[in-house]
């Protein structure tokens, strides 16, 4: 790819101009299956010449994905697959068996398998046999899928459709059945909720909004379970967690980027129960 950039007439997107052509270029490999995919993200209609043959040989999953974003008004996305699949699939060795997840192009995944199945062991620990347990923010399923495997029910919440359709195929491929997810955003959230004995939240880098944050002070989930890829955010929403009446038990850091800053911070938290007069 460096290569092929070199030659061509393509230029990187500038936002400060703004001008240029070429956005973002994602390769996702799964680290157990071997399975391979590049998506390359610019401003064109169709994909720059040379892009696909660059990578024919090395890469079977090519998808191009057109970036429209206009000053005061939404960002949308449409994708095409220029060959293969518009996904890969990578599996996870948990509780003595092996589970396998579709990864869409532009769907979120843990970029380090290795590290991910540490990170949903201790995530998943916390989880008592017959809880019922909420996965706000949900993705492809894979948290609310491992989740199943010890919880009486789960629900997840996820307003990507695409991702919702991944996880919907994720439980199929996994046997799940007690299970179910819903599109839309947590904090619109319109499904009726029974009494939830844990919540896994697991946000984006800017973490819980104020409509998400009411929403969990609704709910009120005996246990919280709060990953997160931004310490400084997750402490900001503790915060607001803390006056709504949690204890934070136990914090447990995962290294899922080596030689960097970067850490991947699990915080467990458990509501105050009030002591009788």
């Amino acid at each position: 790819m460096r290569a092929w950039f070199v030659v061509s007439t393509e230029t990187a997107w500038t936002p400060k101009r703004p001008e240029g052509t070429l956005r973002t270029l994602t390769l996702r490999e799964g680290v157990h299956t071997g399975e391979r995919l590049a998506l390359l993200t610019g401003n064109c209609k169709n994909a720059p010449q040379g892009f696909l043959s660059t990578l024919q040989s090395e890469v079977p999953h090519v998808v191009y994905r057109m970036q429209n974003a206009s000053r005061g008004g939404p960002t949308t996305f449409s994708e095409s697959i220029l060959q293969g699949k518009g996904y890969i699939w990578e599996s996870l060795d948990l509780f003595g068996r092996t589970y396998f997840f579709k990864v869409s192009a532009s769907a979120f995944f843990q970029p380090n398998t290795r590290q991910a199945t540490l990170l949903y062991e201790k995530a998943l620990s916390f989880i008592q046999e017959g809880d019922f347990v909420c996965d706000l923010y949900s993705g492809t399923g894979t948290l609310a899928c491992l989740a199943a495997s010890r919880a009486r029910f789960v629900v997840a919440i996820e307003q990507n459709p695409d991702a919702v359709l991944d996880a919907r195929e994720n439980f199929a491929r996994n046997g799940k059945t007690n299970i179910e997810i819903h599109e839309e955003s947590v904090g619109d959230t319109l499904h009726k909720w029974p009494r939830v004995d844990m919540a896994f939240l697991d946000p984006p880098r800017a973490g819980l909004d104020q409509k998400a944050l009411r929403f969990l002070h609704s709910l009120l989930p005996q246990k919280i379970v709060y990953i997160s890829c931004n310490p400084r955010t997750q402490k900001e929403d503790i915060i607001q967690l803390v006056s709504m009446g949690y204890i934070v038990e136990r914090v447990q850091p995962i290294d899922q980027f080596p030689h960097t800053y970067h850490i991947e911070n699990i915080a467990f938290l458990v509501r105050k129960t009030e002591e009788k007069k």
